[in-house]
């Protein structure tokens, strides 16, 4: 399916807006790089830093990477601004089909906006002592639910240490089989040409694997900050009562 076809003011507007916007790499073309996402993620962070955890995001190479990180931007940016990218928009973004990048572009700036001029993008400020009073027990019911939903999700995202460093054994092991051949001439073109298919394959596993790793890293600090969150409203509580 073809995609809908900016006019050109409305894609040099596209471009100002972006080129206000300080980005960690400078936009040489706009489709490569944008399409592992990682670009995408700072944009949103400089006008939303509340819904963005740029550690989450790693520029990459591979398809299937580019994939995953735009995976990830759906599950956990993107549902915040009632906004997604299809599994066939991001196989054109990934492969840098023209025209992909400026239509999410176009409507992921639409939102953005709705967000700003509601005010979403604003940390949750301390509520008066009524209301707290009023609403307290349900709070706390909620978090301690919200609570246990996060540790479930931490414990489901298991990372064993063993297998990264299987990962990286086997990458070290192709690594060999490619400095052999450069040096020796002795290994055959077939073999070297395996190994290196294979370390570009343990390479893809380690990157997922240490993704996976920073995102648990998010899940215990969104915990942390709840317990203290939690911490404070429990405090206000006793006051009132008292």
């Amino acid at each position: 399916m073809s995609l809908p076809t900016l006019d050109e003011n409305s894609v040099d507007d596209l471009y100002k807006w972006l080129s206000a916007v300080p980005l960690s790499k400078h936009i040489k073309n706009i489709a490569k790089d944008f399409s592992d996402g990682v670009l995408v993620a700072e944009l949103v962070a400089h006008f939303l830093p509340r819904y963005v955890s740029l550690a989450n995001y790693t520029p990459v190479n591979s398809n299937a990477l580019k994939r995953y990180n735009w995976e990830t931007l759906n599950k956990m940016v993107f549902v915040h601004l009632n906004f997604s990218v299809n599994q066939n928009l991001i196989q054109k973004l990934t492969t840098c089909q023209p025209g992909a990048i400026e239509f999410v572009l176009f409507r992921l700036r639409q939102k953005i906006d709705e967000a700003v001029q509601e005010g979403r993008f604003k940390p949750s400020r301390h509520r008066s002592r009524s209301v707290a009073s009023r609403t307290g027990s349900t709070t706390s019911l909620n978090n301690a639910e919200s609570e246990n939903n996060l540790l479930q999700m931490t414990s489901s995202f298991h990372i064993d240490s063993e297998s990264v460093n299987h990962a990286m054994r086997a990458g070290a092991a192709a690594q060999q089989y490619q400095g052999l051949y450069s040096a020796e001439g002795s290994v055959p073109f077939q073999k070297y040409h395996q190994a290196q298919q294979e370390l570009l394959a343990r390479d893809e596993q380690i990157q997922k694997l240490y993704a996976r790793i920073r995102h648990m890293e998010r899940l215990v600090q969104l915990k942390d900050e709840r317990i203290v969150e939690m911490s404070r409203q429990m405090e206000k509580m006793m006051h009132v009562i008292c």
